[in-house]
């Protein structure tokens, strides 16, 4: 076997030591910067969902209005009440 040096063991390992200490920084740095993305993502998903119930209610709101309307523009006649029973004669 070859003769190594000890002042290339020792630089050795803490060229290594180094390596570890940048990987391990490296590591912490993403789980963190992990974190924060889906904390982020969940308050995006509660705004997400608060947005589309308050859109539900405004539909819900302004719908019959607007289709009444659009309907009367357009020559329809109000049927009245939809609780009539339509009858059919059989041959």
């Amino acid at each position: 076997m070859p003769r190594i040096a000890p002042w290339k063991i020792i630089l050795g390992v803490l060229v290594l030591g180094l390596l570890g200490m940048a990987y391990l920084n490296h590591v912490f740095a993403t789980q963190k910067l992990l974190a924060e993305v889906q904390q982020l993502e969940q308050q995006y998903n509660q705004a997400q969902r608060s947005h589309d119930s308050y859109r539900l209610t405004y539909d819900r709101m302004i719908g019959p209005a607007e289709i009444s309307a659009k309907a009367k523009e357009l020559g329809f006649i109000n049927g009245g009440p939809a609780e009539k029973v339509i009858e059919v004669e059989a041959e």
